[in-house]
């Protein structure tokens, strides 16, 4: 990596921001575990961890601004991500593991941080800043310039409301529970459908030209290998039906949340405007899975959620997260990032990881 170098100066407060370093790594985790934990929603905040989700990214390493004093004070990295549009690409970026030291609040290191981050990224040539942010820090974003959406489009499929039903009234609840204990059957990893590329390149271009309208992620093979079949400490798996052009594909995770069986469909893939093709991906999946529940993302009138609503989803509109974006370059004419009906989102693409 190339030698760092400094961006601003806080004469004040006797602090700076400099570019990332490699020599950081053990000193940047071992801050991210004082500030943020060992990890979340099942990711293992470790070395490799690290080094997949920040530079090991097909979208390219991240973009990482470090504040520094007499120790570490606080860290902002951008995730780098392409979007799809119908007039063509844009590159974005996606603010993650935010954090300040927790005896050096309040003296602005966010906001500074967040603004030569920005400023750098525009420079960099990106497009726009896409984030979901918990609701506490929201109100930091609102002060910065972001444009709050409404929520995406969540969907459940009720599986077992008895189970359900008792959790909720806190009769039983699940801790935590084997991935072996999920299933009546062995699944499919994700490296089982990606054997076959060519399949999966024709089944995302018959998915992609359903949404040629809107801004949605540029997947590719290479990018559903890295985002689902190598991250460290969490396993996604596969379910796909080949049909011709009735061709579907799911990649799920499971996950106990709330001490209830959550099985979250990350990716939906099919083939048809009707959305009939991943009726039978979802029955399959049904068989297979002893799930309290199923839960994706989908928006209203698509093909994927008609398919969704066709077998068996309901819609949970205050329940899917907080979506937020930042243009910062746009191109003109393209579809207005601001408003979400102009997005194709995944509950893979909200998630926090």
């Amino acid at each position: 990596m190339a030698r760092a170098t400094v961006l601003e100066d806080v004469t004040s407060i006797d602090w700076t921001i400099r570019d990332y370093r490699t020599e950081d790594e053990a000193r940047i985790l071992e801050f991210l575990r004082l500030v943020l934990g060992g990890g979340s929603s099942g990711f293992t905040r470790n070395a490799a961890f690290w080094r997949w989700k920040h530079f090991q990214n097909p979208f390219g390493a991240s973009q990482l601004l470090v504040a520094e004093g007499e120790e570490i004070l606080g860290l902002r990295a951008f995730m780098r991500w392409t979007f799809a549009t119908p007039g063509g690409e844009v590159r974005a970026v996606r603010p993650v593991d935010t954090s300040t030291h927790p005896g050096y609040r309040r003296l602005g290191i966010f906001s500074r941080l967040t603004q030569a981050s920005a400023e750098r990224a525009r420079d960099g040539g990106a497009n726009l800043i896409y984030n979901t942010p918990n609701a506490k820090s929201m109100a930091g974003y609102l002060k910065l310039g972001w444009s709050k959406m409404d929520r995406p489009w969540l969907l459940m499929r009720i599986l077992r409301p008895v189970r359900i039903a008792a959790a909720m009234l806190g009769l039983r609840r699940l801790t935590s529970i084997s991935d072996d204990d999920f299933f009546d059957a062995p699944p499919d990893p994700i490296a089982a459908l990606l054997k076959d590329p060519e399949y999966v390149t024709r089944l995302l271009e018959r998915d992609d030209v359903l949404h040629r309208r809107a801004i949605r992620t540029a997947r590719t093979v290479p990018f559903l290998g890295w985002r689902y079949a190598s991250p460290p400490s969490v396993r996604y798996h596969a379910l796909w039906v080949r049909g011709g052009r009735a061709d579907a594909a799911i990649i799920y995770r499971p996950k106990v949340r709330n001490g209830l069986r959550e099985v979250r469909l990350s990716e939906v893939f099919l083939s048809d405007e009707s959305g009939h093709s991943v009726r039978e991906a979802i029955r399959r999946l049904v068989r297979l899975v002893r799930a309290d529940y199923l839960v994706a993302v989908a928006a209203p009138g698509s093909a994927h959620w008609r398919g969704l609503m066709r077998s068996g989803f309901i819609p949970l509109p205050w329940a899917g997260p907080i979506f937020t974006v930042r243009p910062l370059a746009w191109p003109a004419g393209y579809p207005d990032p601001t408003r979400l009906e102009n997005w194709h989102l995944s509950l893979g693409d909200l998630e926090i990881f």
